[in-house]
């Protein structure tokens, strides 16, 4: 199978590559050039479980709490003796 380079350097990929590769829109791929050829990979999904899931520890009730005191302390009124 070929492929032409567009004048923007863009390449169409063949829908047969695709299908075998699982390639849709927004998979992200890596290119490399080796020995004077180019390889291409897919790489991994930036929204993984695993992503997701790393990031629940964060948010616990203590933290919440926390952030909840921060905010009612924080007030985005100027005070009326505050120097103009």
């Amino acid at each position: 199978m070929t492929a032409t380079v567009t004048k923007k350097l863009q390449v169409l990929l063949p829908a047969e590559v695709c299908e075998e590769l699982g390639i849709k829109p927004g998979v992200r791929l890596d290119f490399r050039a080796n020995k004077g050829k180019l390889e291409a990979g897919k790489l991994p999904s930036l929204e993984t479980n695993s992503t997701k899931r790393s990031l629940r520890h964060l948010y616990t009730a203590e933290r919440n709490a926390e952030e909840l005191v921060i905010q009612k302390g924080c007030s985005c009124e100027v005070p009326e003796d505050f120097p103009k």
